[in-house]
């Protein structure tokens, strides 16, 4: 008895001692354990797995410390100060900065944002600082503005709602619901909500702002921080986190409130009669069908019958040569229309080099749906002139513009270029897709059907697009 009592004993005492273990360094534990929270817009977490601003720039700086990536997701920021208090994760992201906490050091500032008290509805909204006393206000726990809110404290006091697991855009849905009238977010938020939901008001800027920040314990060492600053700081120069925050960030405000509005009521009112034939043109092409409605609203508003003056024509505006290319025989048919678009678009997507890679291929296939693939290879020929980076949408939306003047066409045989209207078309599909990626759910086919193939001819030509 004496022997198992020993033996559980010893069990108990390493699976304490286990469980008490705390990292170190990414070097030392050949890992690199990075803390988040699942925030939207920031994260873009959708359940599997964790993708997004904040994990893609987390795996630049697992890469430059050559060791693999480990992303915990913590519940809220109160959970996640505590993870890093206790040594659990080598850097947590976007801890508020504001929060006296001497044993956890701020990394150098990834951005900064204004803070904002936002208000649903036409009533008149608070004017001045005093006019927040006794005004209940709700953010998420341990959010920069309920910090800030707190430091107005004792000539102003507001009721402070600070909601646990409960993210921006909850609290938003519950503005649009009637349970509350107020809100505290970093302006980053304000501005992807006025997408969604164009009757959300800024109405009074709060003094201070929300520092976006890394933040690692004071005794991972300088050394530890010195390297992740250093990393910072390289990202910030050679153009990595410009192009970064385009990639998730640079669609947010295209619209405008009026252009929001009207997308939102066609989603209620028109999308639902298309929505099974743009799922269907997902499982043909594997392309997500919100992206596909978010170009078939920018081509035609979801008309079946819209036709332009230049003879393009249907949901998709496909010319009479591209319909042909795909095998549409009437253009005027939405589900004709919408495989033909959707088998077209993965047909320029697939003639664009190796070199491309996702989501920039997307988007510059979307380009070439607007001015036709050579224009699009010119651009990117203008490109590597220019010391560009032709399979970086962030660079090309630069230099497809340059097409429209004689300096620049006339070295190519491609001719005049209207690029700048091709950017156009892609930043407001970019902004129609982020709308519908926040009202509607990603569809999952229960069976996929084999993903359509790029026609020999479409392949082989490479059909222009003229509006």
């Amino acid at each position: 008895m004496v022997t198992v009592a020993r033996f559980f004993s010893c069990l108990l005492l390493l699976w304490l001692l286990v469980g008490c273990s705390k990292i170190s360094t990414p070097s030392k534990d050949g890992v690199l354990v990075f803390g988040m929270v699942k925030e939207p817009v920031i994260q873009h977490y959708d359940g599997t797995p964790t993708e997004g601003f904040t994990q893609e720039l987390a795996g630049m700086l697992a890469n430059t410390l050559k060791v693999p990536l480990k992303i915990l997701i913590a519940k809220d920021y109160e959970e996640l100060e505590q993870w890093a208090l206790e040594g659990k994760v080598h850097v947590a992201a976007y801890l508020n900065t504001d929060a006296e906490n001497n044993d956890l050091l701020q990394l150098e500032p990834i951005g900064v944002r204004p803070l904002w008290l936002v208000q649903m509805g036409d009533e008149p909204p608070p004017k001045k600082l005093k006019d927040l006393h006794d005004l209940e206000i709700h953010t998420p726990v341990g959010s920069a503005a309920a910090a800030a809110l707190k430091k107005l404290a004792p000539q102003v006091v507001p009721r402070i709602m600070e909601l646990h697991q409960h993210d921006e855009m909850d609290i938003f849905e519950d503005m649009v619901q009637g349970k509350t009238r107020f809100a505290a977010v970093d302006e980053l938020y304000m501005q992807y909500a006025s997408n969604t939901y164009p009757e959300l008001q800024p109405v009074l800027k709060i003094p201070g702002n929300r520092t976006f920040a890394w933040a690692v314990h004071t005794k991972a060492g300088k050394a530890f921080a010195a390297q992740v600053n250093e990393f910072l700081h390289a990202v910030q120069n050679d153009g990595r986190l410009a192009k970064l925050r385009d990639t998730y960030f640079g669609y947010i405000q295209r619209l405008d409130t009026a252009g929001a509005q009207n997308f939102i009521a066609d989603v209620a009112s028109k999308l639902p009669r298309y929505k099974k034939l743009f799922y269907k043109a997902q499982e043909l092409t594997g392309i997500d069908w919100r992206q596909l409605a978010a170009l078939a609203y920018q081509e035609s508003k979801w008309d079946p019958l819209a036709t332009s003056p230049t003879g393009v024509r249907g949901m998709m505006m496909l010319t009479e040569g591209t319909a042909k290319a795909v095998g549409i025989e009437d253009r005027l048919n939405a589900e004709q229309s919408i495989m033909g678009g959707s088998r077209y678009l993965l047909d320029l997507m697939k003639g664009m080099p190796a070199t491309a890679k996702q989501p920039d291929r997307l988007w510059l296939g979307l380009a070439a749906y607007n001015v036709g693939p050579g224009h699009v290879q010119t651009g990117r020929k203008l490109a590597k002139k220019l010391k560009k980076n032709p399979d970086s949408w962030f660079d090309m939306k630069k230099v497809l513009p340059l097409l429209a003047r004689p300096a620049y066409y006339s070295q190519f045989k491609t001719g005049r270029c209207r690029g700048g209207e091709a950017v156009i078309l892609v930043e407001n599909v970019r902004s129609y897709y982020g709308i519908l990626a926040n009202m509607e759910p990603a569809y999952e086919p229960a069976k996929q059907i084999k993903k359509a193939k790029p026609t020999k001819r479409m392949a082989r030509k490479g059909l222009k697009r003229k509006k």
